[in-house]
Order: structure tokens, then sequence, then C-alpha cells
């Protein structure tokens, strides 16, 4: 995102929210609850953005995590190995050419 409020390129000559809707490949969207870098709202407004199949998963107590993870957690926290890559894992596995 740019100071003008918008999700584009630095020089404003992408807008990436617009282009985004062109996606068409099943992504996967994990956001932390208490990420102070991607903050999980602005997370889910991209997410929405999307245009082909997706998943949500918000890494957070309330959906079943042991905490609530923060920017780099849901990659390299304590737990991730056994909450969240699972998870994900999962997804790609569910994609997978037959």
């Amino acid at each position: 995102m740019t100071e003008s409020g918008r999700f584009e390129s630095a020089d404003g000559a992408i807008d990436y929210r617009r282009d985004m809707a062109k996606i068409r490949v099943p992504v996967m969207v994990v956001a932390g609850k208490v990420d102070r870098i991607a903050n999980p709202a602005a997370v889910k407004d991209g997410y929405r953005a999307l245009g082909g199949e997706k998943v949500w998963l918000l890494a957070a107590e309330e959906n079943g995590f042991q905490a609530d993870y923060g920017h780099m957690d849901f990659l390299i926290g304590q737990r991730a190995a056994t909450e969240v890559w699972p998870k994900v894992l999962e997804f790609l596995d569910g994609r997978r050419a037959k």
C-alpha cells in the first residue's frame, strides 16, 4: 500500500488491486491476528480482491491456534510447523495434479 492508500506500484503506474481480480489460480492467504506489518484487515481486503478460488486463514486463538500469530510467526514461530504448515500442505495437496 502506498501513501495514497491504494495498493499500487511505487510510481502509481500499476493498480495491483484491480489486477488481483484477474488471478485465476487457487490462492491461500494466511494472516496473523496480531501482525503489525501486514494488518489482518488490510490482508483480508486484498483477499477479497482475488478473482479465483481462494482460502482465508487467520492464525489466531479464536480459530483454534495456541496463540495469536504475528508477522513471521506462521513461518518460523514455535508452533508454525504443527499448526500452520499442515493447513498449507492440505491446501496444496488438494490441488495436486492427479
